[in-house]
C-alpha cells in the first residue's frame, strides 16, 4: 500500500544534483554553503560600515521588493543556464540591500546578528562532518551550540528575557529555513550552479507563497488530514 508523505516532494529538474552520486551531493552542499558564508560575512561587514542615519524602513521594503522580483524572474525564465548566470550576478546587489536593511533593523533593536551564530556553527559542522553529513544532525547540533552561545552573550549584555528569547527564536527559525532550503536546492540546481544556489537561499523566502497551496492540495488529494481524524475535530469534505 502506498503511503504518501505529509509534504509534497519537490519538483526535480533534469540533471539536478539530487541525481548525482552521494559524494557529489555532499560536495555540492559544502561548496554552496562555503559561498553562502562568504556572502553573509560580506553582508555583516557592509552592515557595520553603513551609517545608521542613511537607513530607514524603506530599505526593508526595497529589499523585499527586489527578492520578490528576483524570485519571479526565476519562475518565468525559459533558459535555466541564463537564469543561473543572472542569479549569480545579483549577489553584489543582494549584499548591499541586505546590509542596509540589516542596519536599520539593528537600529530598532531587532537581533539580526543572532542568525550569524547558527550560520557559523552549521558551517563548522558542514566541513567537519565529511561523508557523514546530515541535514537533521547539522541543524540540531548547530542550534545547540549557537543558541547556548547566544544565551551566554545575552547574559553578559544584561539583556532582558524577551530580548534573549527573540534572539534565540530568530536564530532557530532562520537556521531551519537555511537547512530546508539547502536540501531543496539539490532538486533544482545542477552541480556547477553554486552562486545561483546562494542567491536562491536568500530569495526563496517567497517560495512559501506557492508552497502552502501546494501542501493543502497534497493533503486533500491524499486525504492526509482524514487519517489524523483522531487528533482533529473535523474531516475534509464535511
Amino acid at each position: 500500500m502506498y503511503v504518501a508523505n505529509y509534504f509534497p516532494e519537490p519538483l526535480t529538474r533534469a540533471g539536478s544534483v539530487t541525481k548525482e552520486p552521494y559524494a557529489v551531493r555532499v560536495n555540492f552542499i559544502r561548496n554552496v554553503y562555503a559561498r553562502f558564508m562568504i556572502v553573509c560575512a560580506a553582508i555583516a561587514l557592509f552592515t557595520v560600515l553603513t551609517p545608521t542615519a542613511e537607513t530607514s524602513l524603506v530599505a526593508v521594503w526595497v529589499l523585499l521588493g527586489f527578492l520578490f522580483v528576483s524570485s519571479l524572474l526565476r519562475t518565468i525564465a525559459k533558459n535555466p543556464f541564463n537564469e543561473a548566470r543572472l542569479a549569480a550576478g545579483q549577489i553584489p546587489l543582494l549584499v548591499i540591500l541586505f546590509a542596509v536593511a540589516a542596519k536599520y533593523l539593528y537600529s530598532i533593536n531587532f537581533p539580526v546578528w543572532s542568525i550569524l551564530f547558527g550560520v557559523v556553527t552549521l558551517g563548522v559542522y558542514t566541513w567537519i562532518s565529511g561523508r557523514d553529513f546530515s541535514f537533521v544532525g547539522g541543524y540540531v547540533l548547530s542550534m545547540i551550540f549557537s543558541n547556548v552561545a547566544i544565551a551566554f552573550l545575552m547574559i553578559q549584555l544584561n539583556a532582558t528575557a524577551n530580548q534573549s528569547t527573540f534572539a534565540i527564536l530568530w536564530n532557530t527559525f532562520g537556521g531551519l529555513y537555511v537547512v530546508y532550503d539547502l536540501a531543496s536546492l539539490m532538486y533544482r540546481r545542477q552541480k556547477g550552479e553554486l552562486f545561483a544556489s546562494v542567491t536562491d537561499i536568500f530569495r526563496d523566502v517567497f517560495n512559501i507563497i506557492g508552497w502552502i497551496p501546494k501542501v493543502i492540495s497534497h493533503w486533500h488529494r491524499h486525504r492526509i488530514l482524514n487519517d489524523l481524524s483522531f487528533e482533529l475535530p473535523f474531516r475534509i469534505g464535511q
